[in-house]
């Protein structure tokens, strides 16, 4: 996620604009902040969004929250990083 950051702000048009990277995990608002923590800069070029979910969890299976109110997709890529290498 930093590697991915630090080539957004390298190549970006537009010096405000940040990515937009949403944080799934059943502690994410604590993962986020421990990030922008250990990354003073993060916030600058990048949108950390937390969502607090189960991946084993069906809400996250059923990936309704991938989608806007108009079913549009909201994800342009997706990284997927697990503690658990059996998961």
């Amino acid at each position: 996620m930093i590697h991915a950051t630090r080539d957004w702000r390298d190549r970006r048009a537009d010096p405000d604009q940040r990515i937009r990277i949403t944080v799934v995990d059943r502690e994410a608002f604590a993962a986020c902040e421990s990030l922008a923590v250990r990354y003073p800069g993060l916030q600058a070029a990048c949108e950390l969004v937390p969502l607090e979910m189960d991946v084993e969890s069906p809400a996250f299976l059923r990936a309704a929250w991938l989608y806007d109110g108009e079913r549009n997709c909201v994800i342009d890529l997706a990284y997927v990083c697990l503690d658990d290498d059996a998961l």
